[in-house]
């Protein structure tokens, strides 16, 4: 089994019964290990350093690095990191996304995802307040990115 199934294989024993989830697992070749996960209502940091210390416990126990030789990060994406999965999208409802599917970049405001749709509402004319409402099917998004406002 390599280190990235182990790994995933404690976050899961880890995170049963919480609303976390596992984004991506990144490990260097000199054995850096970053673990991004997320949460339906956020990641607080308290939540972040007991998965921290549950996991490079059980890293440590089963000697998946025979030197011992690693380092553990857990965290969570950055604001500018793309949404991977749909579950994600649903903290965002209200928030603009910039979305990127094979044919266009559109940005605006998501309104909600329903049936693995996202319902997105482009402002064309600010003066006249003018929309266009946007369905995009979830299978049909290549990146989407919250779009933070100052």
């Amino acid at each position: 089994m390599t280190a990235v199934a182990q790994i995933s294989n404690f976050l899961e024993e880890i995170l049963a019964g919480t609303d976390i989830f596992l984004i991506r697992i990144d490990i260097s070749k000199k054995n850096d290990i970053s673990i991004y996960l997320d949460g339906d209502q956020g990641l607080p940091i308290g939540s972040i350093s007991k998965i921290n210390r549950g996991l490079y416990q059980k890293i440590e126990e089963a000697a998946i690095f025979p030197d011992g030789d690693f380092s553990l990060e857990v965290g969570s994406p950055g604001v500018d990191e793309p949404l991977v999965f749909e579950r994600q999208y649903q903290k965002h409802i209200g928030r603009n996304l910039e979305i990127t599917t094979e044919e266009k970049q559109i940005t605006g405001k998501l309104l909600k995802l329903e049936s693995s749709v996202v319902h997105l509402e482009e402002m064309v004319n600010k003066k006249k307040k003018e929309t266009l409402l946007h369905e995009i099917p979830f299978e049909k998004i290549k990146k989407a990115i919250v779009q933070i406002s100052f």
